[in-house]
């Protein structure tokens, strides 16, 4: 019984450990007047292992996100997250070749609107993070969601959608004689 109990402890400390040395990410935000730009550095430390896709989930409408680079050519892909309602925005490796191999480094940006909030503590409901990964070994498995947490767009614009800003122009423009009447 205290051979599995150390057993067990074993394998729990190895598996912490991992995670608290698994893939890292450092990050810059920069604010303009139009546009608030994330770019995201990831560092690997899958040993003996390729990452192939990276994923940032972000309470944000995907549509919104725009100019999405990779420093080393990788794909990119936003989409609703159906879980979530907000989305996942995904850069893929061409091939499990061209993955983030150990120790490679790989910096990822994208835009918004600069209307957009901000959020630094999201996190993804029943994990503790809002970034991920995929190795070529452990595909399988789906997104290793990793922490802590990292800066992401969120929310959708305050302008009115176009069928309410077309009935307030109508109103407006029909009001207009009646308060000229009322002014002369």
């Amino acid at each position: 019984m205290k051979a599995m109990m150390a057993a067990v402890c074993a394998v729990s400390i190895v598996l912490i450990v991992s995670a608290a040395c698994a893939t890292s990410v450092s990050w810059n935000v920069v604010t303009s007047s139009l546009e608030t730009t994330y770019t995201y550095t990831f560092l690997s430390t899958e040993y003996e292992d390729v990452i192939t896709s990276f994923h940032i989930y972000a309470p944000v409408d995907p549509m919104a996100v725009f100019q999405p680079e990779s420093s080393a050519g990788w794909n990119f892909d936003a989409t609703i997250d159906e879980e979530t309602g907000g989305a996942d925005l995904c850069w893929s490796a061409p091939s499990a070749a061209a993955g983030l191999a150990y120790g490679n480094s790989l910096q990822l940006s994208i835009a918004v609107p600069a209307y957009y909030g901000r959020v630094d503590d999201y996190i993804l409901p029943g994990c503790l993070g809002n970034w991920g990964y995929v190795t070529r070994n452990y595909a399988q498995w789906g997104v290793l969601i990793s922490i802590p947490p990292i800066p992401v767009p969120m929310g959708v614009p305050s302008l009115p959608e176009p069928a309410s800003a077309a009935v307030l122009v109508a109103g407006c423009a029909m009001a207009w004689p009646i308060t000229r009447r009322v002014h002369a």
